[in-house]
């Protein structure tokens, strides 16, 4: 339970070199006939199974849609992400939307601490209106961002903004599973922000979704010689 909670690297092998390496020299690492035979094998038999070839889960075809070919556009979302409600969200089989977001005072409005509230007694203007905060402040490059800083978050809707050349979107927040919970997710309100900038929305792949986890993509174990090992480790006994 302990490992599972630890988001950083735990157990590494440093390898040292035991001569100097010089410019433009390659390093090869021998992983031992084994995983030799195991690649060529894998090589020549594995077929990539259907996944999606765009944005839209429905379209499926044998190539794979990338997170990477859903940050190329950083003009528009992601067409199939953006639900155009308030009230509903669209889901991707492998994708996840993220948003630039980081908690304040705002955070902690005695709006969101009322868990007794009639979601259907409200019109999407007063939902916006109770639960939403300016989003501008959310401004800042993915290239420098911190471990964490990027919330789940569902791209609503595009904003009408025609004194305003910067398009912004209304998105809702979900809480980061690790950061500490705050009220509005305790008690399962919404957590809105309007004129969010396109900038700060990317997108990622969702646990245990990426190519790694294909089926049958390939793994093999790497065999160490024994002679590499200092022999008070092989003595813990």
């Amino acid at each position: 339970p302990e490992l599972a909670q630890e988001t950083d690297r735990l157990l590494a092998l440093e390898i040292v070199a035991t001569r100097d390496i010089q410019p433009g020299e390659e390093v090869y690492m021998d992983y031992g006939p084994e995983w030799e035979a195991a690649w060529e094998h894998h090589v020549q038999h594995w077929r990539p199974p259907p996944r999606y070839a765009s944005d839209d889960p429905q379209e499926e075809d044998s190539s794979y849609f990338s997170v990477a070919q859903a940050n190329e556009n950083d003009q528009t979302p992601l067409p199939y992400l953006v639900s155009h409600e308030l009230r509903s969200e669209r889901d991707h089989p492998h994708i996840f939307t993220g948003c630039l977001y980081w908690p304040t005072e705002l955070d902690h409005d005695p709006i969101f601490f009322d868990d007794n509230v009639d979601f259907d007694a409200l019109t999407d203007d007063q939902l916006l209106e109770n639960y939403g905060d300016d989003g501008s402040q959310y401004q800042g490059s993915y290239r420098r961002h911190a471990n964490g800083s990027y919330w789940p978050c569902a791209v609503l809707y595009q904003e009408d903004n025609p004194t305003n050349d910067n398009v912004t979107y209304v998105v809702r927040i979900t809480q980061h599973n690790l950061q500490p919970s705050l009220p509005w997710d305790e008690r399962d309100l919404p957590r809105f922000l309007y004129n969010f900038p396109r900038s700060s929305i990317r997108y990622f792949v969702k646990p245990y979704e990426s190519d790694t986890f294909l089926h049958g993509a390939f793994r093999h174990s790497i065999h160490i010689r024994d002679e590499i090992f200092p022999s008070q480790w092989k003595n813990l006994a």
